[in-house]
């Protein structure tokens, strides 16, 4: 089973080096990941009848996306210095870990399983 995985990241020369990335490891074929750099081609796309498994992404992106009210999907907010938009905590209270010094704040509105 492949996992659709949507990555939202301002700074597009992070997407391809984790692609590449991706790709060629032992995870190559078990995740279909789309990425997006720009907010408006990221929103279209979580507002189409193909949602992803998860989402990872900038603060920016992931608020704009929950304030619409589609957050069903497993989200995780990608982060620098800790630092979220407005001093908001987006993950509710949610787990936090920090990855090569990127703080990232795991959250889901869909009910436990």
């Amino acid at each position: 089973m492949t996992a659709r995985i949507v990555l939202a990241v301002r700074e597009s020369q992070y997407i391809e080096p984790l692609l590449h990335y991706l790709h060629h490891s032992e995870y190559g074929e078990m995740l279909r990941i789309t990425a997006f750099s720009r907010l408006d081609a990221f929103m279209e796309f979580m507002t189409g009848d193909e949602l992803p498994d998860a989402v990872a992404g900038d603060p920016a992106f992931i608020e704009a996306w929950l304030v619409e009210g589609r957050s069903t999907v497993p989200w995780a907010v990608l982060s620098e210095g800790g630092e979220l938009p407005n001093g908001r905590d987006l993950a509710g209270g949610k787990a936090y870990c920090q990855v090569s010094g990127t703080t990232v704040a795991v959250g889901s509105d869909s009910p436990a399983e």
